[in-house]
């Protein structure tokens, strides 16, 4: 192989990398790794974030429906610390179940 064309193949696999994040964390695991974080050290045992719904809505799981309405209350500032991690601002809401 010629040096340009290692160069041209390193390039494009560069831009590859960035285009499609592939060396960073998905959504899903950026909010697994900040749990505690965003839910907050009395709930996080209690609860825990289940899917990404449609590529805009975090669902959470809570273990019973008293926790379940203490998240609801809590919604917006949950949501607002999920939408301050890096590549989850385009999480829009979030429902429970």
């Amino acid at each position: 192989f010629d040096i340009k064309f290692d160069i041209n193949i390193k390039y494009l696999m560069d831009q590859l990398i960035k285009k499609h994040n592939i060396l960073q964390p998905s959504v899903e695991q950026t909010i697994m790794d900040n749990w505690r974080t965003i839910i907050g050290g009395k709930f996080a045992h209690r609860c825990s974030p289940k899917k990404i719904v449609a590529e805009r809505t975090l669902l959470i799981s809570a273990a019973n429906p008293v926790i379940r309405q203490e998240l609801v209350f809590r919604k917006n500032e949950i949501l607002c610390q999920v939408q301050m991690l890096s590549g989850c601002n385009g999480i829009e809401g979030i429902s429970f179940e």
